[in-house]
């Protein structure tokens, strides 16, 4: 594990794992907004992600690093957060609405658990406050987009 460049991979896994909760957290208001998720999620793991991608990528550039460095950072971002989100439009494609969303959101939190433990080691500080932490916001986000769901629901209706 310690070969492994963190920064290289986390931005675009967690985009990835936010978005998709925030995505999945609709179909908790509206299960049968699965039609509507899906794509949000393909436009998220190609457009949004390239778009994300090309920032990180123009960022590294004004950090003035190395050309190399600044490929390889973009094109892990890239992939990690295709990745993830191919992972989520899986799982809503076997399984019923409630269901997939439930294991996305668990599948996310896990990978957000690895994620946050494995830079609170090289950070040498408490893995639980960062775990806590990272875990928290993305909570934050699954409710609001829930209630945000729930209100252009009921409006809608």
């Amino acid at each position: 594990m310690k070969h492994i460049d963190l920064r290289k991979i986390t931005f675009g896994m967690t985009s990835a794992i936010i978005s998709g909760i925030a995505a999945v957290g609709a179909l908790f208001a509206n299960p049968q907004a699965k039609s509507l998720v899906i794509p949000s999620l393909l436009i998220f793991a190609i457009a949004d992600n390239i778009a994300d991608s090309f920032g990180m990528h123009m960022y590294q550039d004004a950090e003035l690093l190395k050309d190399e460095q600044v490929w390889v950072g973009t094109i892990f971002n890239y992939c990690a957060r295709l990745i993830i989100s191919l992972i989520f439009i899986g799982i809503l494609l076997l399984f019923s609405p409630i269901l997939a969303s439930i294991l996305c959101i668990v599948v996310g939190l896990i990978l957000l658990t690895l994620i946050s433990y494995l830079i609170a080691q090289r950070r040498k500080s408490n893995p639980w406050l960062m775990i806590g932490e990272h875990v928290g916001l993305a909570l934050v986000v699954l409710v609001l987009s829930t209630v945000v769901g729930s209100l252009i629901r009921s409006q809608i209706h």
